[in-house]
């Protein structure tokens, strides 16, 4: 990945925790190592795996101070803030982005209760779409 960081110096670099895509894991000691690279600015966790993203916060941040840890998942990334995360990258944004700019928008305002509020109406219209879709299959 250094390789990598070094041949594009001027483009900015998040890394990509999906094993369940890919096979392999992003161990945070790793994301610690590779965080002092210049351009590697940030890491994205899609485990689902809270305690690698506190791994990820841990180990980005003693290295700089402004690596960015982000949720894949969309369940986890209120609380990725609250740990001292920078937010998540979500895929049901596409379908909620009122919801999941508001939990970021509340939450960054120091509003933990709104944050959570939107978070909750999130949760449940993801159900609803989740049982629509399923019935939809029938």
């Amino acid at each position: 990945m250094i390789g990598v960081a070094a041949a594009v110096p001027n483009m900015p670099i998040v890394l990509y925790n999906i094993p369940a895509r890919t096979g392999n894991k992003i161990d945070p000691k790793t994301v610690g190592k590779l965080a002092a690279v210049d351009n590697i600015v940030g890491a994205k966790d899609s485990s689902g795996n809270f305690s690698n993203i506190l791994g990820y916060i841990d180990e980005g941040k003693k290295a700089d101070p402004d690596f960015a840890v982000l949720s894949g998942n969309d369940q986890l990334i209120l609380w990725t803030l609250q740990a001292g995360g920078t937010g998540g990258i979500s895929g049901c944004a596409n379908a909620y982005p009122h919801n999941m700019a508001m939990i970021y928008n509340q939450f960054m305002a120091g509003h933990w209760e709104e944050a959570y509020n939107f978070f909750d109406q999130y949760k449940g219209g993801v159900s609803h779409m989740t049982l629509h879709l399923l019935l939809c299959r029938i």
